[in-house]
């Protein structure tokens, strides 16, 4: 994501780049992030727009692999039965 960013501090209307971090937010599980990425999208293309179109889907999807985003919440541990 953070090479994204470098990219979109470059330039912020690259339709690549904003599809890209959107993507990657979305297996992070920063599903409002990626809607915002989605919005620039959608604000720059000027007609139906592939790169909006995948990123549409992939956050409708959401998470590929819905560990990661499991990974990043604090676990719930459950007390050992005590032993005698």
């Amino acid at each position: 994501v953070r090479y994204y960013r470098e990219a979109l501090q470059i330039d912020p209307n690259d339709l690549t780049a904003l599809e890209l971090q959107g993507l990657a937010l979305v297996e992070r599980g920063a599903k409002a992030r990626a809607e915002e990425n989605l919005l620039r999208v959608n604000a720059l293309c000027n007609a139906p727009c592939p790169a909006a179109d995948r990123l549409s889907a992939a956050i409708a999807k959401g998470p590929s692999k819905p560990e990661q985003t499991a990974a990043l919440q604090k676990p719930q541990t459950e007390p050992k039965p005590e032993t005698n």
